[in-house]
């Protein structure tokens, strides 16, 4: 009796998943629109005009957690988390999640340099780095006034080439580095996308 139902169920889905178009046509849309890239490349294919494909190279980016940030992570300001998602909007850049298990073994805590990233680079499939860190002594004095900032470094994981992105200091609190980051996203993106 159950081989009658295990053919049963056997027969109807090879009846109802079959696809009503022939495989020749599928070999050759294949073929038409077929793109070569590196695996660890994200890819968007853009039409361009009837039968052209074109291959937009989508950069993967792992913002490494805040090289100090346990610190201002205490008070409930996470760099890491807004630079996340300012990123995450920009539709051509994409944001890997930093698995904090996969990483346990990397020493990711206060990395900002790339002589500290050997353990990261083994583990990532990222074509960048984004290594960040908060200015100032937040636990000597949270409220006084200039001693906030911030700087970002991006390291390219396939030529370990390691630019200083934007930065800020003497600014007076939490809203003005979330201000200061916002205008200056342009060109974090466009450090990302030329290095």
């Amino acid at each position: 009796m159950k081989y009658w139902i295990m053919f049963g169920v056997y027969c109807y889905l090879f009846i109802n998943c079959t696809n009503p178009v022939s495989e020749q046509s599928l070999a050759q849309t294949a073929k038409d629109t077929s793109i070569n890239v590196d695996t660890n490349t994200v890819v968007d294919a853009v039409l361009i005009g009837e039968d052209t494909v074109a291959a937009i190279d989508t950069p993967s980016v792992l913002i490494l957690p805040c090289s100090n940030g346990y610190d201002y992570g205490m008070y409930g300001y996470d760099l890491d988390e807004v630079l996340e998602e300012n990123l995450s909007k920009v539709d051509r850049i994409k944001v890997l999640p930093f698995s904090y298990l996969k990483f346990r073994k990397a020493h990711y805590h206060g990395v900002y340099d790339k002589k500290y990233c050997d353990g990261i680079l083994a583990l990532t499939e990222a074509d960048y780095l984004i290594m960040n860190r908060m200015k100032g002594n937040l636990v000597a004095s949270p409220s006084s006034k200039g001693d906030w900032g911030y700087s970002i470094r991006i390291l390219n994981t396939k030529t370990l080439e390691q630019v200083n992105s934007i930065n800020a200091s003497n600014l007076s609190g939490w809203k003005e580095v979330l201000e200061h980051l916002e205008k200056a996203q342009a060109t974090l993106i466009e450090d990302i996308q030329s290095n």
